[in-house]
């Protein structure tokens, strides 16, 4: 038989030596041929005339004998038959399920690779020195720049996200392309060691020429960075603009403006975005941040402005968004609802709102199409399941040893506790930064109400900040104390001297002079009050009272000298076990090195004071890092570069015969993209009320490439009455005036009372979230993305299943390919050891379809064409395709390892369907699972209607509606043993 264009010739030679012929379009079927109940009615010829037959006989052989038009297929017939009869494992039909849904990355992974070419990268010393994960976030990193214009790199803490940067940089070095990295301050040695002439330089044959300047340096518009002058800095000339820790632009701040409206000084991120980004040429941003979403999407959004200049329409070529603000605005107002129903849920269906599933079933495919488009994140996690041989080459991740909490008292003579401050400062007056309340035009305090507002969440804030000075140490809270005196006394002297001198020019600020460390407690703008306006007798009076308390807190804290402080001498013992528990020989183990953070920079000034000279009588030097002038240590200089490569001289690329330094203390300037994993213990000398930065601190010495089997913390807490420590009254009043107040504006937020009650309540959500946390670090190591309850990147995008099909293809491409649509395995719905991803998982079915209409924009369907869906045996759709994600952690769990057919399954299923005979079951299933697509779709496209001008409803005839709109790729039967 032969099929030439779908004609078909049978030519029959019969045993007596007589011969038949059929010429036509019969299909070699059972109707084709006429069989069957409904056999097709064909236009054949049947071919009597032997000299006919002969000829066609002859035609036939003489085509089928030449090589050129015809191959012989047996084998591969033969192959497919046997693949059509033989059972596909679960592990099999798993990959071909990701095969087809991401067969656009694939496309666009051969791109990227070949991007590569000409430019020699992989011959770089930088490139060499990457692992393998690296080396694909590298070249993801570029394919998303060159595609969308940017791109943000959210790995964990401690995977090293700078040498994947500095792979990128180099790709358009290579290209002659101009590159700026902007970091904060204290990172801005770490970016220049790269491109200057040390000794620590790995990479110094890679000649990288890219500048670097400190955030900081867009408020500045004159003096001297490096060797860069601000006043002629050209911030518009670069192709390539590299922003480390991206989560500091995370709000848009407020310009300064004169009373006509017009900017005097930009915020550093409109001068970022202005001057920068759009100013001069067309640039790229590629941002590093592990941790891009802090409380809020706008986090997010702001940074995804940048790569996007703020025009709206940026993504609708490449992705079909319209407006980058409307589909934010519907995320954020699901991601709100999402965080409420968690605070509030206490049913069964308010669990399950308040769950990551159902948060990303309503978040919208835009925004998760988005995230894919231009994110990476990967977590440790990530690394060991999908990279095992890079977890091998390295020898794993350290283990995390349970945290040590101590509550040594501040005083050992008791005098002064926190327990017992704590109940003192809400008595506490402040009148000094209060002037408003003493107006004597009462009619005046509506004008000065903002200012009013600002001075009482600025009295809470330092009420706050009084007790985190005492629960640092007691001689921080002395010089803080000392400052306030100082301040009142001050202006008491001053209203002494306008009374004499009756001065109706003299006014006065009421804000602290710079005494926290914390840059998160600054509020507002300063306001100056003439005295004329002010009831003087009144508020010296006030001014008395709050002189006195603080005479006698001054005398309380001031006796708490070095012999009474119970903190140190509980840090020293902590240390000199450590010492005397280590060898002496430094490539022993375990290593002496401690890492000491405090957030104030007088306590970490004091510590090293009183712990330097005791070290060094046990044998190890010192150093104190506060990221100013303030650098001290006992051994080589005070630059921090110096300090840091002293103390960690493997991680930092020095020398080997390095004479070290084994205790450093230091302020939160080290908390941030530093690589210390030399050393194995961190010690909170206070808790940070931000318990991220916790985690980033701990994340100095948890990092990739650790030598160290085990790393640990201990935690200096002020008491051990825990809900005491966290008193949410006083700590919503400060972040009241704290959250997003400078992404919105806090002018606007004061005026407007429906953002007040906004950030109120977020500012609720986020204190209980941050409780949750610092509860759970009492127990555990975290890192940021363990935090049960918070969502992180690497929740909302599908990197890890791209990385798990990236692992299988090597090896298994061609079967992928050869397999046909409609396979189907079948395995038992039981948890494995991922199942810690996945919701309980029942007996049913899932699909996996596609649609055959060709779709004219975006859809509710993060995978268009592709749809998922999971339901029961009960006909209970579970997963829709609005919960991709979901359906995909739920077939790995079940499958991935699976890679033998299940034959007391397979054979069960079987017997069920009658070999197949009787489907009936399944195919309800997948008609209610249909119905079920075309309301979830129609659902989510009616749900942004009311509230997004941008929304528009899909063609009637790209909608999904019946089954005949779709291909089956794969089914994947879940059924328990028999």
């Amino acid at each position: 038989a032969a099929n030439f264009l779908h004609g078909k010739l049978y030519h029959v030679a019969k045993p007596d030596g007589s011969s038949a012929a059929l010429l036509g379009s019969s299909n070699f079927t059972r109707r084709g041929l006429g069989f069957g109940t409904v056999p097709n009615i064909e236009l054949n010829t049947l071919i009597g005339d032997p000299e006919e037959r002969e000829a066609l006989h002859e035609w036939f052989n003489r085509l089928w004998s030449d090589d050129e038009l015809t191959r012989d297929a047996k084998q591969e017939v033969l192959a497919a038959l046997e693949r059509l009869h033989a059972p596909y494992s679960p592990e099999f039909v798993y990959y071909k399920t990701l095969y087809h849904i991401f067969e656009e990355r694939l496309a666009e992974r051969g791109e990227r690779d070949g991007l590569l070419d000409g430019v020699y990268l992989d011959q770089t010393e930088v490139w060499q020195a990457l692992y393998e994960f690296q080396r694909e976030g590298a070249k993801g990193a570029i394919n998303r720049l060159l595609r969308h214009n940017g791109c943000i790199v959210a790995d964990s803490v401690g995977l090293g996200k700078t040498w994947t940067a500095l792979a990128v940089i180099k790709f358009f070095e290579s290209r002659n392309e101009r590159v700026l990295v902007l970091c904060p301050k204290r990172l801005e040695q770490n970016w220049v060691r790269y491109r200057a002439a040390y000794k620590n330089n790995p990479f110094l044959k890679d000649r990288f020429g890219y500048d670097v300047l400190a955030h900081t340096d867009l408020s500045r518009y004159e003096g001297m960075s490096g060797q860069i002058n601000l006043a002629e800095f050209n911030w518009g000339a670069y192709d390539l603009v590299v922003i480390d820790e991206s989560h500091n632009f995370r709000n848009e701040g407020q310009d300064r403006k004169d009373e006509d409206g017009t900017v005097v000084r930009r915020s550093r991120y409109n001068r970022l975005l202005e001057e920068v980004l759009k100013g001069g040429i067309r640039s790229k941003v590629l941002m590093l941040s592990a941790t891009p979403v802090n409380t809020s999407l706008r986090d997010l959004r702001n940074q995804i402005y940048l790569m996007t200049e703020k025009r709206q329409n940026a993504f609708k070529d490449a992705l079909g968004i319209d407006n980058v603000q409307s589909m934010f605005g519907n995320a954020e107002r699901e991601f709100l609802q999402w965080e409420a129903n968690r605070r509030s849920g206490t049913g069964e269906t308010d669990r399950q709102n308040a769950s990551k599933d159902a948060l990303l079933a309503k978040l919208g495919a835009d925004f998760l199409a988005l995230l894919d488009a231009v994110t990476i994140a990967r977590s440790r996690e990530h690394i060991r399941r999908y990279y095992p041989q890079v977890v091998k080459r390295i020898g794993g991740f350290p283990e995390r040893a349970r945290p040590i909490n101590l509550h040594p008292p501040t005083d050992s003579h008791d005098k002064l506790s926190y327990d017992d401050l704590h109940g003192r400062i809400g008595k506490l007056r402040l009148a000094v930064y209060t002037p408003s309340a003493y107006l004597l035009d009462k009619s005046e305090r509506k004008t000065f109400g903002d200012q009013s507002t600002r001075e009482h969440y600025l009295t809470a804030m330092l009420r706050v900040n009084l007790l985190k000075r005492l629960e640092s140490s007691a001689h921080a809270f002395t010089l803080t104390v000392g400052r306030i005196l100082e301040k009142i006394r001050d202006v008491e002297d001053r209203i002494d001297a306008w009374h004499r001198s009756a001065d109706a020019g003299a006014d006065i600020e009421v804000d602290p002079e710079g005494d926290s460390d914390d840059e998160e407690f600054v509020i507002g703008k300063r306001r100056r009050y003439r005295f004329e306006e002010l009831d003087l007798n009144a508020w010296a009076e006030g001014l008395t009272q709050d002189r006195r308390d603080f005479e006698r807190l001054y005398a309380l804290a001031d006796q708490v000298n070095v012999e009474r402080d119970a903190k140190l001498a509980e840090l020293k013992r902590i240390i000199a076990e450590k010492i005397r528990a280590a060898p002496k020989d430094k490539d022993s183990r375990p290593n002496r090195k401690v890492l000491v953070f405090t957030t104030f920079a007088d306590t970490a000034s004091y510590l090293y004071d009183n712990v330097e000279t005791w070290a060094q009588e046990l044998g190890v030097h010192t150093a104190l890092a506060t990221g100013s002038s303030g650098n001290k240590a006992t051994l080589g200089g005070t630059a921090m570069e110096g300090i840091l490569g002293r103390f960690a001289p493997r991680a930092q690329e020095w020398p080997d015969d390095t004479d070290e330094i084994d205790i450093l203390i230091a302020t939160d300037c080290l908390s941030e993209g530093q690589n210390l994993q030399d050393c194995d213990l961190v010690v909170h000398y206070d808790i940070h009320w931000n318990p991220v930065r916790l985690m980033q601190r701990f994340g100095r010495i948890d990092r990739l490439g650790s030598r160290n089997k085990k790393v640990g913390m201990v935690n200096f807490w002020p008491t051990k009455n825990l809900d005491c420590y966290l008193d949410l009254k006083n700590r919503v009043e400060v972040r009241m005036t704290l959250v997003d107040a400078t992404a919105t504006g806090l002018d606007d937020l004061l005026k407007d009372g429906t953002k007040t009650a906004q950030a109120m309540t977020a500012a609720q959500l986020d204190l209980q979230f941050r409780d949750q946390q610092l509860r759970r670090l009492r127990e555990e190591t975290l890192d940021v993305e363990d935090a049960e309850d918070g969502v992180s990147m690497n929740d909302l995008t599908l990197d890890d299943f791209i990385a798990d099909l990236l692992n299988y293809i090597r090896q298994h491409q061609q079967a992928l390919e050869a397999a046909p649509f409609g396979i189907y395995a079948v395995t038992e719905p039981k948890q494995t050891s991922n199942g810690s991803r996945t919701p309980a998982i029942r007996p049913g079915v899932v699909f996996c379809l596609k649609q055959k209409a060709t779709v004219s924009q975006r859809t509710p369907n993060r995978l268009q064409p592709y749809y998922l869906t999971y339901i029961g045996d009960d006909g209970k759709v579970r997963f829709t395709f609005r919960q991709a994600k979901q359906v995909l952690a739920l077939f790995q769990a079940v499958a991935s390892g699976a890679a033998q057919a299940a034959v007391a399954l397979e054979d069960a299923f079987s017997a069920e369907t009658q070999h197949g005979k009787d489907m009936a079951k399944y195919e309800g299933l997948l008609d209610k699972a249909l119905r079920g697509i075309a309301g979830a779709f129609s659902d989510a496209q009616q749900r942004p209607l009311g509230q997004d001008r941008h929304a528009t409803l899909a063609r009637a005839s790209e909608r999904p509606k019946r089954g005949a709109d779709f291909e089956l790729v794969t089914w994947l039967v879940l059924k328990t043993s028999p």
